[in-house]
């Protein structure tokens, strides 16, 4: 059996169109959004090791880059423009999460500091073990101290914007 890959489905690529659904169009982020989220997503971890709203210090959190083919598997299922999370979001080399957003007007920094904000939904009690708890969803993805990447995109649906992020 062939392992699921981001994207792909029996070594095929689940999606080979990049042409989106009519009612969908994927919106590319520029070089300084895509910096700029760097930095916000870094910035936001970078309180998480530190230990600072209530949680304990982090051992081993490193900064996050920008990594293309992660780019390109969210593109992909951003322009499904399906509310939900992609079922196989695997890669060769490291584990993917997801955190998704339908957002009017479009605040990609706003939207990162929201997913941050579900901290307050989540107790250090969570953490070892890791328990998951749905309303901070969110917010976990972000300080996993094995996360080295980043990649989002964003589509045009419906008049509403879906922000995909892969990490």
């Amino acid at each position: 059996m062939v392992p699921r890959i981001a994207g792909e489905e029996d070594g095929e690529f689940r999606y080979p169109s990049a042409k989106p659904p009519d009612a969908c169009k994927l919106q590319t982020l520029t070089e300084d959004e895509k910096v700029a989220l760097l930095r916000k997503h870094n910035e936001l971890r970078g309180r998480a090791a530190r230990g600072e709203d209530g949680m304990p210090k982090a051992s081993n959190m490193l900064r996050m880059r920008w990594d293309m083919e992660l780019e390109a598997v969210a593109a992909r299922w951003a322009l499904q423009c399906i509310d939900k999370h992609d079922e196989c979001r695997e890669s060769t080399r490291f584990p993917v999460g997801q955190n998704i957003a339908w957002i009017k007007p479009l605040d990609l920094l706003t939207m990162v500091q929201n997913w941050y904000n579900e901290i307050m939904e989540f107790y250090k009690d969570n953490i070892n073990p890791f328990k998951f708890k749905y309303s901070a969803g969110h917010y976990t993805q972000m300080p996993l101290t094995v996360l080295l990447a980043l990649a989002m995109v964003f589509s045009k649906c419906w008049d509403l914007l879906c922000a995909v992020t892969a990490t």
